[in-house]
């Protein structure tokens, strides 16, 4: 639980909602890995996450996100953004993220991000750049992505393009259009692999999961623990993500997987 301090800045109070929900709420795909629907609902959001304590991917964590920005007064908007998974250039519009305005300064928050992106948010001041939880930024504009978030990737001595967004404000609708294709297109990432990311409450690493390994990373250093069963799946999601919603044994969309192959990306 968090309630803001009577002294604390707007700034302090956006860090510290942020920071909290990334190493407190875990980013997960469990849902879609089963073949249920999502859905972006306040409602559902809220009960999900609240009171089920559950997770979810980036459209229900940054829904949650920006319920609680509204409930305490922000002025932001809710974004679509691009991807640089590969690192072989931007996707699609299939994330989203919160610009949030503070007096005369910009921030990115973006609470949805699974293995990758920053656990505090990021002032948008083109060219600067931020060592925070989570990694090495640098902001960059430009005439055809708008707002640029470069990424300093492990084992990288250089900032690459990971995220960009526009200054433009989405509806509702397009979050809904990209969560309808995570959840259903034949070749989803999300229907095919498990993905599981959460902040350490040390703040010093990050704990994930995919199908073969939870992997656990403090100060650039790896330790990577097996798993081969749906047994020891379910244990280490109840173990390092506090998650008790069982997976089947049997992956519901085995059927498909030598067909339209994945690669395990999170």
């Amino acid at each position: 639980d968090y309630t803001p301090g009577e002294d604390e800045t707007p700034e302090q109070i956006l860090r510290n909602l942020h920071v909290g929900h990334v190493s407190h709420i875990p980013y997960e795909n469990l849902d879609t890995y089963r073949g249920m629907r999502i859905d972006l609902s306040d409602e559902t959001l809220f009960d999900k996450q609240v009171r089920r304590k559950r997770g979810g991917y980036c459209f229900e964590m940054n829904g949650m996100f920006a319920m609680v920005l509204r409930s305490l007064g922000f002025n932001f908007k809710r974004v679509s953004a691009r991807l640089n998974i590969t690192g072989d250039g931007f996707g699609a519009y299939m994330h989203c993220a919160a610009i949030v305005d503070i007096g005369e300064k910009r921030f990115i928050a973006d609470v949805g991000c699974g293995s990758g992106g920053f656990a505090e948010p990021l002032e948008l001041i083109p060219g600067h750049i931020h060592n925070v939880i989570g990694g090495t930024f640098r902001i960059v504009e430009d005439k055809k992505f708008g707002y640029v978030i470069q990424w300093k990737r492990s084992g990288s001595e250089e900032l690459t393009d990971y995220m960009c967004v526009q200054d433009l404000e989405a509806m509702q609708g397009d979050f809904e259009l990209g969560s309808f294709y995570g959840d259903t297109h034949p070749t989803s990432k999300f229907r095919h692999t498990l993905m599981l990311a959460m902040t350490l409450p040390t703040l010093d690493g990050k704990v994930t999961l995919s199908d073969e390994c939870v992997r656990i990373t403090r100060n650039g250093e790896a330790e990577i623990i097996p798993h081969s069963t749906a047994e020891e799946i379910n244990a280490a999601c109840l173990k390092y993500f506090g998650l008790d919603a069982p997976i089947p044994c049997v992956h519901p969309l085995a059927y498909e997987l030598e067909e339209n192959a994945v690669p395990t990306i999170i």
